[in-house]
């Protein structure tokens, strides 16, 4: 039945898994570098400590082909990053034109509610409805004054003149109170100074000091 219908083809894989592979790739080729680096580094140690001419060439043969493994890996690893970073820079302009897509969607549905909502205003409306703000404020602006108006006809010319002349009265009348009450610490300063001076104490020793005197 299956060589009849066919099987179904799978999926092509996208940029970003045939990234992530090329990757991971790389990642095995860079641990591999690392090790022969190392294995290179002891056979320099071995070197220096080997005097035997046969265990020297040994050495320096097994140097030799870690060195050409490591050449052709090394070109290997170019390789795959070369198309790893290809890869990703695909990948990368295919998800900023998905991303392009999305926002000319908002956009234009945006416009379009935008639209629905401006057909629910209009600018005439607009218009007459600050206008009869307006008109509504200089009539309340006119009530406030023929408030205000009547308050002040309740008061003639006459009766003003009257209330001050009484307020000039009022002042008079309270600096003769204030000149003719004299202050009873005053008074009291009268009184004392009729009164003779305090005697002198003549006995006070040297080392002690005299009495304050109160001053008058």
């Amino acid at each position: 039945m299956k060589r009849i219908v066919g099987r179904k083809k799978a999926p092509a894989p996208t940029l970003g898994q045939v990234g992530a592979n090329l990757d991971r790739r790389v990642d095995v080729l860079d641990a591999r570098l690392d090790k022969m680096r190392k294995d290179l580094k002891r056979i320099k140690v071995q070197l220096a400590t080997t005097k035997s001419p046969n265990a020297k060439q040994d050495l320096r043969n097994r140097a030799k082909r870690i060195l050409r493994q490591m050449r052709m890996m090394e070109e290997q690893r170019e390789n795959l990053n070369a198309q790893s970073f290809a890869i990703h820079k695909q990948d990368f302009a295919t998800k900023s034109m998905d991303v392009a897509i999305e926002t000319v969607k908002a956009m234009e549905a945006g416009k379009k509610e935008i639209i629905k909502k401006r057909k629910k205003l209009s600018i005439d409306k607009i218009d007459d409805l600050k206008g009869d703000i307006e008109n509504i404020m200089e009539d309340f602006n006119e009530v406030n004054e023929l408030l205000g108006s009547s308050a002040m006809d309740d008061i003639s010319e006459r009766e003003l003149d009257e209330e001050l002349g009484e307020l000039d009265e009022y002042d008079d009348d309270i600096m003769d109170v204030a000149e003719s009450e004299t202050p009873t610490y005053l008074s009291n300063l009268d009184d004392m100074a009729g009164l003779p001076p305090a005697p002198i104490d003549t006995q006070t020793p040297a080392n002690e000091s005299p009495q304050s005197i109160p001053e008058i």
